[in-house]
C-alpha cells in the first residue's frame, strides 16, 4: 500500500487499520514503512491501528522490521493497538523518532525470547525502551503488552481464548488519539463486528467469544466443535476453551449458553458476516511523503490496506 503525500497538497487524516502483514517488507522495507523526503515533504497526520505485523528474519533476511521509520521527516504519526512480532533478530522498530513526531501506545510487542531491537538499539525489555523514549506511556503508566500474544496459528493469526490481547485495545476518543479519529471502525479483518459494549482486541482480529467453529456466527454449529474437543486440554482445546481454564468441558458449554443469552458478540445463524475468500495481507504498508518527481525504489509486492479520512466507517 502506497500513500503518497505532495508537499504542496498533502493528504491528511489517514487511517490504516485491520490488516495482516506476514513476512512482507522484502527488499529493504518494513512491514510498515514511513518515509518523508525532506523537511518540506513530510509524512504526517496518519494513524496505524489494530494491525498485526509479523516479520521473521530467517524468512526475509533484508527486512527492516515490523515498523521502519525510513527518515526523520515525519510528524503526527501514531501507532495504537497493533500487534508487532519480530523473530530471529528482526527489529520491532527500525529508524528513530521522538514523542514529538510519532506516538506508540497500547501496542503488543513479541520476539519469542529473541533480542529486542527498538529504534535501532538493543534493549533488555520494551519497558526499558519506554522509560528512555517516553513511548508506550499514558499519564506515566506503561501501556504496552509484552507477553506471548497466543495466536492460534501462523496463517490466520486468530487469537486463542487465553490471549493477553483480548479486550486490551485503547479506545479512541481520548488522549493520546488525535481528535479526528472518532472510533475504531465497525468490523475486523475477517468481518467480525466489534463489540459495542467491551474493549476490542489488540491486532487485526477480534475474538468472537462463543464462536467455536470460527465462522463468524454464534449458533448450534459451534457445539459440534465443543463436542469434538470435549475432554481435550491445551492447544487442542483452545477453540472450545471458552472459560480459559485450559481444557474443554461442561463449564465451557455453560459459559457459551450464558454468552448467547446475553447476546455478547452475537451473530444470529441467519446473518451472514462478510469474510474474505482469502485473508487480506498488507505487503508492506507504506506511508510516503515525496514529490511526484522523486524516483524511489518500490516494494516488489503490494496489496491495499485501508486509507481513510474522518468519515471512515
Amino acid at each position: 500500500m502506497l500513500a503518497q503525500f505532495d508537499g504542496a497538497d498533502p493528504m491528511a487524516n489517514n487511517l490504516f487499520r485491520y490488516n495482516l502483514s506476514v513476512n512482507d517488507g522484502r527488499g529493504d522495507y518494513g512491514g510498515i514503512t514511513v518515509f518523508g523526503a525532506n523537511s518540506s515533504e513530510v509524512a504526517k497526520a496518519a494513524v496505524f491501528h489494530n494491525n498485526t505485523i509479523v516479520v521473521n528474519k530467517n524468512v526475509v533476511p533484508r527486512t527492516k522490521g515490523a515498523v521502519w521509520l525510513m527518515t526523520d521527516h515525519h510528524d503526527d504519526v501514531a501507532f495504537f493497538n497493533n500487534a508487532f512480532v519480530a523473530l530471529n533478530g528482526a527489529p520491532l522498530i527500525a529508524g528513530d523518532t521522538s514523542v514529538a513526531q510519532a506516538t506508540f501506545a497500547g501496542n503488543a510487542y513479541w520476539t519469542a525470547g529473541g533480542g529486542i531491537v527498538l529504534e535501532d538499539r538493543a534493549f533488555s525489555s520494551v519497558s526499558s525502551w519506554a522509560a528512555s523514549s517516553g513511548q508506550e506511556k499514558i499519564a506515566g503508566r506503561f501501556v504496552a503488552v509484552t507477553s506471548d500474544p497466543k495466536f492460534s496459528d501462523t496463517t490466520t493469526y486468530q487469537l486463542q481464548s487465553a490471549s493477553p490481547l483480548l479486550s486490551a485495545a485503547l479506545a479512541a476518543g481520548a488522549s493520546p488519539w488525535p481528535a479526528w479519529v472518532s472510533g475504531l471502525g465497525s468490523r475486523d479483518l475477517g468481518g467480525v463486528a466489534l463489540s459495542p459494549t467491551s474493549r476490542p482486541e489488540i491486532g487485526a482480529r477480534e475474538f468472537l467469544f462463543a464462536d467455536f467453529n470460527g465462522d463468524g456466527k454464534i449458533n448450534s454449529a459451534d457445539l459440534t466443535v465443543w463436542r469434538s474437543a470435549f475432554g481435550a486440554a491445551g492447544l487442542a482445546a483452545y477453540r472450545a476453551d471458552l472459560d480459559g481454564d485450559g481444557d474443554s468441558d461442561g463449564g465451557d458449554f455453560l459459559t457459551w449458553q450464558r454468552l448467547v443469552a446475553a447476546g455478547a458478540h452475537f451473530e444470529p445463524a441467519a446473518t451472514t458476516v462478510p469474510e474474505p475468500q482469502t485473508f487480506a495481507i498488507i505487503l508492506p504498508a507504506l506511508l510516503f511523503a515525496v514529490s511526484r518527481r522523486a524516483s524511489l525504489p518500490r516494494p516488489s509486492r503490494r496489496a491495499a490496506c485501508e486509507s481513510a479520512t474522518t468519515n471512515n466507517r
